[in-house]
């Protein structure tokens, strides 16, 4: 079986930039590659998560003239709650009309048992935990990064590689 987050699969075609390389230039990208937890058992498909998130900064830096200090890569044991989410606030409070925000997740995606929602699991996912809301980013809570993006009038372009369903 071919693990869902290898590098090479990655489709940078559902990425608008309106076939303008200048227009993303004052935009932004938090990008999370995992291919190792603290605390939680890893699956073998996501050995390539890191390769991919660093294929597609490297790819979004390149195809759409992002400037290296405006991108954020997080891989594995950088890729803790405190250090996605502050970037994510971040780069939505900096962001200005017509920025465009590139999110990026190659990781494990778990649901919570307790909730029933759907989360992106961080480096620092505590063991057995019960909830998930410290430690990790529920889907939820990207619509309502979505919604400050739109307030805002900024494009959010969210791909996340589910690497272990």
């Amino acid at each position: 079986m071919t693990p869902f987050c290898l590098a090479q699969h990655i489709d940078f075609s559902v990425i608008s930039c309106l076939n303008n390389t200048n227009a993303c230039s004052n935009s932004y990208a938090v990008v999370v590659g995992l291919s190792d937890y603290r605390y939680v058992d890893v699956p073998e498909e996501l050995a390539f998560a890191v390769d991919s998130a660093i294929m597609f900064s490297n790819e979004i830096k390149r195809l759409f003239n992002i400037r290296q200090e405006n991108i954020f890569l997080f891989l594995n044991d950088k890729a803790t709650a405190q250090n996605i989410n502050q970037s994510l606030i971040d780069v939505i409070s900096k962001s200005k009309p017509n920025d465009k925000i590139f999110v990026y997740f190659a990781a494990k995606i778990e649901q919570d048992w307790v909730t029933n929602s759907d989360y992106l699991l961080f480096y620092d996912i505590a063991p057995n935990s019960e909830l998930f809301s410290n430690d990790a980013i529920s889907l939820v809570d990207l619509n309502f990064l979505e919604k400050k993006a739109e307030e805002k009038n900024v494009e959010l372009i969210i791909n996340m590689t589910n690497c272990n369903r």
